[in-house]
């Protein structure tokens, strides 16, 4: 009954020139914003250069967080909206709501997070960023997108608007109260993993080894950053499948 719910969902989005033609716009979008990484020219200040290259790896990962927040809430957070009046075949079918919500979840996951993660593998690579930052941003990006694609999608079933279209579902109340914490939880992970990650970077320029304090500040914002991210996920799917059942009773 999954599979079936998650072909269905791909169905009526290939079938929406609307979603995806915007979607393309997008991806357009992306493919400039790749470009101006690619023509910056950091070998002007040569006794800067490496030092602004990984400043500027934690604005791309701030930016393709953003990026991810946009995309939640114009292509995710519709995603139970967008059943409509159908939504009474859902609530009569055999299928349980929590297993209709997590198929949305999976739905909107998988190009969220291939989207967001190539923008963020390319444009480090494109700067030359270190190594750890690289990994760093790649790991940080799969939790990133877990947390905002389960936000969005526990949002849209707290604040259904059945009657209207996608965009209109994105900029109700609901929409804005998604990207306000979106924004937020974007910039505690970017301090999360700034903090520690910028301690790391200092003492490998100045080549000296890691203090105990140190390797245990960085793994405590590490797994601070997971635990977060990991908390915010679940809370918000859990949440929005209390607020389908509320719906059905």
């Amino acid at each position: 009954m999954r599979r079936q719910l998650l072909v269905k969902d791909v169905k009526i989005f290939l079938r929406d020139v609307s979603q995806w033609s915007q979607l393309l716009l997008l991806l357009a979008l992306m493919l400039i914003y790749l470009y101006n990484f690619r023509v910056l020219d950091l070998g002007r200040i040569p006794y800067m250069s490496g030092f602004v290259k990984n400043v500027y790896a934690f604005v791309n990962l701030a930016m393709a967080g953003f990026v991810l927040s946009t995309v939640a809430v114009r292509f995710v957070f519709p995603a139970v909206s967008a059943e409509g009046a159908a939504f009474w075949i859902i609530r009569t079918s055999p299928i349980s709501l929590r297993d209709f919500l997590w198929s949305k979840f999976w739905t909107g996951l998988v190009p969220v997070l291939v989207l967001t993660e190539i923008l963020t593998i390319a444009g480090n690579e494109l700067l030359g960023v270190d190594p750890f930052l690289k990994a760093m941003a790649a790991v940080a990006i799969i939790f990133m997108s877990f947390a905002l694609v389960g936000l969005a999608i526990g949002m849209g079933a707290r604040y259904p608007r059945f009657e209207s279209d996608p965009t209109q579902v994105a900029g109700s109340y609901g929409g804005v109260a998604f990207m306000i914490q979106a924004v937020l939880f974007v910039i505690v992970m970017i301090v999360l993993l700034g903090w520690p990650a910028s301690i790391y970077l200092f003492q490998r320029v100045r080549r000296f080894p890691m203090r105990t304090s140190q390797e245990l500040l960085i793994v405590g914002c590490f797994s601070s950053a997971a635990i977060l991210s990991i908390t915010v996920w679940l809370t918000s799917m859990r949440s929005g499948v209390q607020a389908l059942n509320k719906m059905s009773d």
